[in-house]
């Protein structure tokens, strides 16, 4: 089941997105960071000061999608998405359609042919490097590596995510933000895969 954290002390902001997430995915709230990774953290407009906190984290916590409430000044790099400031129903349901994690077959099904500790260790790795290249992307910097994440992604299940880094390596023309959105997809499921493999 997928994790939602919100950090917020706005109960009306809570109870839209409980509406729109509950039962399929878990949800916790209040107005600090959480000592577990999620799956998605949104950060209400009274707790933007978090966000920086919150990727900063480290490890799987840090990793997770971050969706911001409103149109804060700061760093974008920190931040995968937006809501508006108040949202509404329909924008809640949108986000969670967007941020529900792929599903990971292929990573069991690799496990199962050639261990569960060697698919681990590609996943954590390439969870690592695709975490370091969305950071790149948001920045509007060059990604060097992105054929490399093109084979590791399409190696381990994430086709159509492979596809996008080997259009942007071969130099085409690729949505950046798109990209971006499918790369952090990739780290949520690369990170509750490896959190249910240990």
């Amino acid at each position: 089941m997928s994790s939602l954290v919100v950090l917020t002390t706005d109960p009306a902001l809570e109870t839209l997105l409980r509406g729109a997430f509950a039962p399929a995915w878990t949800m916790t709230s209040g107005p600090d960071i959480p000592s577990r990774r999620a799956d998605l953290f949104v950060v209400g407009a009274d707790r933007v000061g978090s966000i920086a906190r919150l990727r900063s984290a480290g490890g799987a916590i840090g990793r997770g999608a971050i969706v911001v409430v409103g149109d804060p000044a700061g760093d974008d790099a920190a931040i995968d998405d937006r809501l508006p400031h108040p949202p509404t129903r329909d924008d809640i349901v949108a986000l969670a359609a967007r941020w529900t994690p792929p599903a990971t077959p292929a990573l069991d099904r690799l496990s199962a042919a050639f261990g569960r500790a060697e698919v681990v260790g590609l996943a954590t790795g390439l969870c690592v490097q695709l975490d370091a290249a969305v950071a790149a992307l948001a920045r509007g910097q060059d990604v060097d590596a992105a054929h490399r994440l093109a084979g590791l992604s399409g190696m381990l299940g994430f086709a159509h995510l492979g596809g996008r880094w080997a259009a942007l390596s071969d130099g085409e023309a690729v949505d950046r933000r798109a990209l971006h959105v499918a790369t952090r997809q990739a780290v949520v499921a690369l990170d509750r895969f490896v959190e249910r493999a240990r």
